[in-house]
């Protein structure tokens, strides 16, 4: 069969035996992106399993609110990040709190 009968076979749903060869099986390590230089990184999660809002609605486990914790699976990297870093603000923030220092300086 030559290559224009083969490509014809393969699009009628007829398999051709070209088209039952195995595919060489590739690892996540293997994958290439598209395009390298807009690949973000995986952003962690910063769940701490200490799962327990304050009366502000934070969680003082990890600092996030019960909206971030509830939509983070469906977040993008960037979104993620932000989050991220909003949160690591608050556990600070409440840790200050705790031992009673002021983040915000004196106009005096």
């Amino acid at each position: 069969m030559d290559k224009d009968k083969k490509i014809v076979a393969k699009s009628r749903g007829v398999l051709t035996r070209a088209a039952l060869r195995p595919i060489a099986r590739r690892d996540a390590s293997d994958a290439i992106p598209a395009n390298p230089s807009k690949v973000e990184p995986m952003v962690d999660s910063p769940c701490i399993k200490i799962c327990e809002l304050n009366g502000d609605g934070v969680c003082v486990g990890c600092g996030r609110t019960r909206a971030e914790i509830a939509g983070w699976m469906s977040m993008s990297d960037a979104q993620k990040a932000k989050v991220v870093e909003l949160a690591d603000m608050r556990k600070r923030a409440m840790s200050a709190s705790d031992k009673g220092d002021c983040l915000i300086a004196s106009s005096e």
